[in-house]
């Protein structure tokens, strides 16, 4: 049509963000075993960007647990979170309640994280890991891979990381 006669300028109204900021979400601690009565719950304050695995460690935090012992799960269909997943991709309603579930020793010594790393050369290398193992054996197993040095400092210092 012809626009002749209307004005170009265009009124933009903000609105505040949709989700400023998300509800609190609640976690219970589920009982596990004898050690652990479960009860004990916590509210951890969350945005739509908060990672769940800052969910798992200001619940553990304030129920006073291990993280590394712990998992996050649905209540109602006891599916695990995602700890990679922020809120807002995670499907969890809001004011929904986590459990907090303890795992066996034995099953979190076995769990695993795959871990990648870019070099500067664009190369991307993945791999599978251990929860427990630390980030300097890390790196020396991706220094096998993408044939590059990544741990630098430690030797001329006279240190083992």
């Amino acid at each position: 049509g012809d626009w002749t006669g209307h004005s170009t300028d265009t009124l933009l109204t903000l609105s505040p963000p949709l989700f400023p900021t998300m509800p609190n979400v609640q976690v219970e601690l589920v009982p596990s075993s004898p050690s652990n009565k479960g009860g004990s719950k916590a509210t951890i304050a969350v945005t739509a960007a908060t990672p769940l695995v800052d969910v798992l460690l200001g619940a553990c935090k304030q129920i006073g647990v291990d993280p590394a012992l712990h998992v996050l799960r649905h209540k109602k269909n006891r599916k695990e979170v995602d700890l990679a997943d922020t809120f807002r991709f995670a499907n969890i309603a809001n004011n929904a309640t986590l459990e907090l579930f303890e795992l066996d020793a034995a099953v979190a010594d076995k769990r695993t994280v795959n871990v990648s790393v870019q070099c500067e050369g664009g190369k991307r290398s993945t791999l599978q890991a251990g929860c427990s193992e630390n980030l300097f054996s890390l790196l020396a197993r991706f220094e096998d891979r993408v044939e590059q040095r990544l741990c630098t400092g430690c030797e001329e210092r006279g240190e083992t990381p």
